[in-house]
C-alpha cells in the first residue's frame, strides 16, 4: 500500500487506510454502525468513554465476525446509575459538565453469567473478586464494569465458549461484559498499564484488538503492543 494513504482528511479515512495494512487480520468496522446510532446516548457527555449501548453495538457486530450469536439487551436486567462526572469534569470543573452530569445505565449480565476477575500488577496477583455485585454504584464510575485500569485482568466464566485475548484501554471495560456468556476465558491486556514486570502469556483461541483512536496513536501504546508480539 502506498504511504501517501495514510495521509487522511478523516479519523474514518485513517482507520480504513490502517485495516488495508494489516495482513491476515480480519477488521470489524464499526464506524458506520456507531455513526447511525449517533442521537443515541452511546458516548458520555462528561467523559471520552463509550456507554454501555455504544459498546453493546460494538459487541453485536463482534459477533457477526466471530460467529457467535450476541444475546438481546431485554434480556438483562438494568440499574441506572445517576450523577456519574467522567474525566472530562475531573480535567476541567466545568459547570456546563456539572449540569449536565451522565446516568451510567448498567446491564446485569454477571447474574446470568458470573465469573470471577482476577487482575495482575507489577508481576503480582493482586486481587481476585467475585463479578456479582463489584462496585456498582455511581461514585465508583466507570469502575462498575470491570474496575480500575490494571495492565492485566483476567476473567474464567462458566462458559462452555473458547478463550479470548483482548489487547486494549478502558473501551474494552464496557464490552467485556457482554461477551461472559461467550468464553470460559477472557484476559485483557492494557498496553497503557504494562510495565517490565507485568506476566505477558497470550494463549488465547482468538486475539482482538480494541482500543481508542487516541491511544493508537500513543507511543507508549503502541510499543507495548510490539512488546507484547515479541513476547509470542
Amino acid at each position: 500500500m502506498a504511504e501517501d494513504n495514510f495521509y487522511c482528511n478523516s479519523q474514518k479515512e485513517a482507520v480504513f487506510a490502517s485495516s488495508l495494512a494489516m495482513d491476515k487480520v480480519k477488521n470489524i468496522d464499526i464506524y458506520d454502525v456507531l455513526y447511525a446510532h449517533k442521537d443515541e446516548y452511546i458516548y458520555f457527555r462528561t467523559d471520552y468513554n463509550w456507554t454501555s449501548l455504544g459498546a453493546y453495538y460494538a459487541y453485536r457486530e463482534f459477533c457477526k465476525a466471530a460467529n457467535l450469536q450476541p444475546v438481546p439487551l431485554e434480556n438483562y436486567e438494568t440499574v441506572e446509575l445517576d450523577n456519574y462526572l467522567g474525566w472530562f469534569y475531573t480535567a476541567t470543573k466545568s459547570q456546563m459538565l456539572l449540569d449536565n452530569a451522565d446516568t451510567i445505565v448498567y446491564y446485569r449480565i454477571e447474574k446470568e453469567h458470573p465469573c470471577y476477575i482476577t487482575s495482575y500488577e507489577d508481576g503480582y496477583m493482586t486481587h481476585t473478586l467475585k463479578y456479582i455485585g463489584t462496585e456498582i454504584s455511581a461514585a465508583s464510575g466507570y469502575n462498575v464494569f470491570v474496575g480500575d485500569e490494571k495492565p492485566v485482568y483476567k476473567f474464567e466464566t462458566r462458559s462452555k465458549g473458547g478463550t479470548l485475548a483482548i489487547i486494549g484501554d478502558t473501551s474494552a471495560h464496557a464490552f467485556i461484559p457482554f461477551l461472559l456468556p461467550h468464553y470460559k476465558e477472557i484476559t485483557l491486556y492494557n498496553p497503557n498499564m504494562l510495565n517490565g514486570t507485568d506476566d505477558i502469556d497470550i494463549d488465547s483461541d482468538t486475539v482482538l484488538f480494541l482500543s481508542y483512536a487516541t491511544n493508537a496513536n500513543s507511543s507508549v501504546f503502541c510499543e507495548n503492543i510490539e512488546r507484547l508480539y515479541k513476547n509470542e
